[in-house]
């Protein structure tokens, strides 16, 4: 091409095409507010968390609970902005902007908080300078200023499919808790109604967030005399909804026609818990079923050495017994406290030991930081759902003496062989490695699919479009034949 003219037309043309595909790119590609900014670690961390990996080799008792609850608290603290209603820590931040990742923050901490007034009488917690908080008052303090439109910490209007629908069942488990030690007067809960009453007003996902619905509804027809037939009504409405994705024995899709994960453990279980807690009458024999049911089958997901990882969030896995505690606080029988006591302890020996704590937070991973095993939905807290287990441990174990250790999980006893037709799983467990072995019945002759990671180009584009592009990873995540507690969605 020898007319200059004709090439420096193309070099325009390309760039003219590029910076409006790059546009049409960033209209769809949102930016997450805060992505790129960069939060400072506290002070001492590593020899924090070094200590907390030291206490956690002992037996789970009173003082293993107080030290975890402070070294969460201390973190939470130290990252709470001046209105104590939103927690920002380091890491990696998600779709959500940093608004919102504050309340994760707040939220996923409040209710471990929460349950740590209502065990112990509300002691004060030390943070790292010596001083001792009073933490109903942190938290009432938090949440006043989250609710209240006027305060800068204001968690914002609920929009459609918004986080602040999943964050705002923990903060209404927290209020219920609250309540009952009469720590709210009526002042107080005014903004705090008119903010959570928002959730009937907007459409949203429905699979498992129709339990965010259905717990802050309960909690509402608590705390809300003027409409409390609405709130009982829109709770019945999205329990039938729910009840639907039941496949068996407490299991649940996440949605009609959706897929059997984790989310069993540390949302369906936990949520049915909370909503049988907060009103003992709600469709209660159904509810206590799968409790039951539902952990005599998850016993062999159990091992000293984890669990078989599969599906999306597993940065939530150090909730993985949250079932037990579930059931055995509902039981009261001594048998069930202690196998959810070894169970749990298992859990947190194990991914402690294996790096699992960083900074008074969860690392976002399976065992150290591993960004890439998050959903693009994942933010700095999102890991805190971890913290599920502790709240009910709280509960279930605090000044109670529970001991465990003549128990052993299934796969410590013996090798075993089960088949759960409900969910089409085939579960293997071998006794001298540890291993459980999950076999998916419809997969079976599907190709192993490899776990792929972001590469540097795809890092620098994040950091250019602020926010994550992550791999989804589907086909690794749900639709591989087998999957391990050894291997984490792909052998090593």
């Amino acid at each position: 091409m020898d007319n200059p003219d004709s090439i420096y037309f193309i070099i325009a043309f390309v760039i003219l095409l590029s910076y409006f595909s790059l546009s049409k790119i960033l209209k769809r590609v949102k930016p997450a507010r805060g992505f790129n900014t960069k939060i400072k670690k506290m002070p001492n961390h590593q020899i924090i968390d070094k200590n907390i990996k030291d206490a956690l080799d002992l037996p789970f008792n009173d003082s293993t609970l107080d030290k975890l609850t402070s070294y969460f608290f201390n973190a939470a603290h130290h990252y709470s902005n001046d209105t104590g209603s939103l927690i920002n820590y380091p890491g990696s931040a998600g779709t959500r902007g940093s608004k919102v990742e504050g309340l994760e923050g707040f939220a996923r901490v409040s209710t471990m908080l929460a349950c740590w007034v209502s065990a112990t009488n509300n002691k004060p917690l030390k943070i790292q300078n010596g001083k001792l908080i009073d933490i109903k008052t942190y938290l009432v303090e938090g949440i006043k200023n989250g609710t209240n439109p006027k305060s800068k910490g204001y968690w914002g209007e609920f929009k459609k499919n918004d986080q602040r629908i999943v964050e705002s069942a923990d903060i209404a488990i927290s209020l219920y808790l609250l309540i009952e030690s009469h720590e709210l007067n009526d002042q107080d809960l005014i903004c705090v109604i008119s903010w959570l009453k928002q959730i009937n007003k907007i459409e949203s996902y429905e699979g498992n967030w129709l339990l965010f619905r259905i717990v802050v509804n309960l909690v509402l027809v608590k705390l809300d005399n003027k409409d409390k037939m609405v709130h009982s009504n829109s709770a019945q409405e999205s329990w039938q909804k729910f009840k639907k994705y039941h496949v068996g024995r407490g299991w649940f899709t996440d949605g009609q026609d959706g897929y059997i994960d984790y989310y069993n453990v540390w949302q369906m279980q936990y949520m049915l818990f909370w909503i049988t807690k907060i009103d003992s009458e709600f469709d209660n024999l159904f509810i206590m079923q799968c409790l039951e049911n539902f952990s005599e089958d998850y016993k062999y997901f159990i091992s000293p050495k984890g669990v078989p990882i599969f599906g999306r969030s597993c940065c939530y896995r150090y909730a993985a017994a949250v079932p037990f505690l579930c059931k055995a606080l509902v039981s009261g029988n001594t048998g069930d406290l202690k196998f959810a006591h070894k169970a749990n302890q298992a859990i947190w020996q194990y991914y402690t030991q294996n790096n699992g704590l960083n900074n008074g937070c969860m690392t976002q991973g399976y065992f150290e930081e591993d960004v890439d095993l998050l959903e693009n939905y994942s933010g700095r807290a999102s890991s805190l759902w971890g913290l599920r287990s502790l709240s009910l441990s709280l509960l279930a174990f605090h000044n109670q003496d529970v001991i465990s250790d003549d128990v052993k999980l299934p796969v410590e006893e013996n090798d075993f062989h089960r088949y759960l037709p409900h969910i089409g799983f085939i579960l293997d467990g071998r006794q001298e490695t540890g291993e459980i072995l999950i076999t998916i019945e419809k997969n079976i002759a599907n190709k192993e699919s490899r776990f792929r990671k972001r590469s540097w180009l795809i890092k620098t584009l994040e950091k250019v479009f602020s926010r994550p592009l992550r791999v989804e990873n589907f086909e690794a995540k749900y639709k591989n034949p087998r999957y391990s507690n050894l291997f984490l969605f792909y052998r090593k």
